[in-house]
């Protein structure tokens, strides 16, 4: 506990008080306090996060109501390559992505999903892209950890925005 003055008559108040014991008039505390910064900031950065991706995703396209056919998402990545392996204990995909827009992409994450043999399900793991942003016509590495598991057999890539939707991919993998 610390001694705070109060404002009306001076004399030595505790700071947890809401008023002054000699004078009635109320304690006034400053500042929002530590924990009271660190939320600003964390939700200044999701803000921030979510601006950024959001500016990066080309407008949604209406369908026609005359022709009733939607229309076909347009490819944003090129997968160049990919490969999947084992390493100390971790399952690791890498490979590379090419920004075939014309305009940056912000904040690209890769994302991978690994499945047993029989294309179960096992669990999926995602890391930001090397390079941000991936300027047109850049090509940028990757690569996503995930935890080994014995029944991981399969994988697949795919990519979207960090805290936002996916980005169309083509695959140009040989």
């Amino acid at each position: 506990m610390a001694l705070i003055k109060c404002k009306e008559c001076g004399k030595e108040v505790s700071n947890k008080a809401t008023k002054c014991p000699n004078c009635g008039a109320p304690i006034v505390k400053k500042g929002i306090g530590c924990g009271g910064l660190l939320l600003i900031i964390i939700l200044s950065l999701i803000t921030i996060g979510m601006i950024s991706s959001l500016s990066t995703q080309q407008p949604a396209t209406k369908m026609s109501p005359s022709t009733r056919i939607a229309p076909q998402p347009t490819d944003q990545l090129e997968l160049l390559s990919s490969k999947g392996y084992e390493e100390y204990g971790y399952m690791i995909v890498e490979g590379q992505v090419k920004n075939i827009t014309s305009y940056n992409l912000k904040n690209v994450e890769a994302v991978a999903a690994w499945y047993d043999d029989k294309e179960n399900f096992i669990t999926s793991d995602s890391t930001l892209a090397e390079y941000n942003p991936i300027v047109p016509g850049q090509a940028s590495p990757f690569k996503v950890m995930s935890t080994h598991n014995p029944v991981m057999k399969k994988y697949t890539i795919s990519f979207k925005y960090l805290m936002g939707g996916t980005i169309n991919c083509k695959d140009s993998r040989k």
